[in-house]
């Protein structure tokens, strides 16, 4: 995983669990060579090399509190949102028509936020 693609906030695996972005930051050494670190909701600090994307289930887009079944769901505040086989995604809103491959929670969750400026969290 990039260091650029990654969020405060965005759902990863860490030890083969699903963790949350609490922070991220770099150890910049005095050779010039930066090693980037991922800290979590445990409070922990790994490297980004130790870090595993979620892949996108459908089981997730339900935990996120999408409607709906089969390829087509409705996001929390009526964003239309269609999966296709090869992990493309289109995503239409009023002012967002753009087809991007999403693969993993995060690069949905990052997606949501550009279109909403909202988080996309877990709903009870």
């Amino acid at each position: 995983m990039k260091e650029t693609e990654l969020r405060v906030g965005n759902l990863i695996i860490i030890n083969e669990e699903v963790d949350m972005i609490t922070g991220i930051w770099h150890e910049i050494r005095s050779h010039g060579v930066s090693n980037i670190f991922i800290q979590a909701k445990n409070d922990l600090d790994y490297p980004i090399k130790d870090i595993k994307p979620v892949l996108l289930t459908k089981e997730w887009l339900l935990k996120f509190g999408f409607r709906g079944e089969d390829r087509y769901f409705l996001s929390p505040n009526g964003y239309v949102l269609m999966l296709q086989k090869n992990g493309v995604i289109k995503f239409n809103g009023l002012i967002f028509n753009e087809s991007k491959r999403i693969l993993y929670v995060h690069q949905l969750q990052n997606l949501y936020f550009a279109v909403t400026q909202k988080e996309l969290t877990i709903k009870n």
